[in-house]
């Protein structure tokens, strides 16, 4: 990507495509001394056997957005980390979405509040990096074109629920289709 990441150039970005494409590999390169939140073995597996180096922070304890939010609010964010890489936001937003659906149905009759509560999850997130000044990068997986009480949605990146695929992406800095 060609530049390294300071205050001046604050980004909240995804990048979504097929497993393969380069998304992890790509953010390795671009952002290595970045603090990396990923699946297990998955970032330090890529990081020696295609970048040749292993990042001085690489976080697999990471399970649901709430956490990545906590990472940042907690004061253990490392000040010379440059960036934060979340190597798979469409799991950790799975994850967060199972978590939270049953109490977010309990006692309503509104079928769209797991829906609800999972985009702004992923807003408070975007909100809580850009208070704090931490530039991020995120992979997803991508969501062909779907059907949604009959309107046709062109797909994107992979997100839980009905509205954060839809809403999420333009709240971005950029959102890039990698394939």
């Amino acid at each position: 990507w060609g530049f390294t990441a300071t205050p001046r150039n604050w980004f909240f970005g995804l990048i979504y495509g097929p497993s393969g494409v380069g998304k992890s590999v790509n953010a390795l390169r671009a952002l290595p001394n970045a603090y990396f939140v990923g699946p297990m073995n998955g970032i330090a597996a890529l990081a020696t056997s295609k970048c040749g180096y292993m990042p001085k922070y690489v976080d697999d304890s990471i399970a649901f957005i709430e956490d990545v939010i906590a990472l940042l609010t907690n004061g253990k964010f490392p000040k010379d980390a440059d960036a934060l890489v979340v190597d798979d936001l469409s799991v950790l937003a799975e994850r967060s979405f199972r978590r939270a659906e049953p109490a977010q149905r309990k006692g309503t009759n509104n079928n769209y509040a797991p829906f609800v509560f999972i985009a702004n999850l992923l807003y408070n997130l975007r909100d809580v990096a850009r208070y704090c000044g931490i530039p991020v990068v995120m992979g997803a997986h991508i969501q062909p074109p779907w059907m949604d009480e009959g309107v046709r949605l062109k797909g994107g990146p992979w997100l839980p629920g009905r509205i954060a695929p839809i809403h999420f992406p333009p709240v971005t800095d950029f959102c890039y289709k990698a394939d």
